[in-house]
């Protein structure tokens, strides 16, 4: 989707809050090459202690060719979106919900609705957010 859709609309991947890992490794084992980012243990669980640099690790390891972005502390983006573990959101210029594709397994995501948005919405969204910034 990036290579099609890219220079029409920013796409963005928003860690948002940490489960602790902790809890995380008791439903699912960290890849090899991120545990050393884990927390270690005893730390409390929304720890942040070593956050970005997992996220960083993992941008890499997995190839992502998007801006990753932190949730704040209090949680902001995840509160005023129900962000979460394999959601995808799309938003308009003014930071509104366009497309949900819902909290579902990512071999469920709606991808011809998504697709079908971006190329009837696209070209709009990025016309006028140009604008928008001259």
């Amino acid at each position: 989707m990036i290579e099609k859709y890219g220079d029409l609309v920013e796409f963005l991947f928003v860690y948002t809050s940490e489960m602790g890992m902790a809890r995380a490794t008791q439903s699912h084992e960290l890849p090899e090459e991120l545990r050393e980012f884990a927390e270690p243990p005893g730390t409390p669980p929304w720890s942040r202690l070593r956050l970005e640099q997992r996220v960083r690790a993992g941008k890499e390891l997995f190839g992502l060719r998007m801006s990753c972005l932190i949730d704040n502390e209090q949680r902001e983006v995840e509160k005023l979106y129900g962000s979460g573990p394999n959601r995808l959101l799309i938003l308009d210029p003014t930071g509104r919900i366009a497309l949900d594709s819902g909290n579902i397994p990512m071999k469920a995501f709606p991808w011809k609705r998504i697709t079908d948005w971006l190329d009837h919405f696209g070209e709009s969204v990025s016309a006028r957010t140009a604008l928008q910034h001259g």
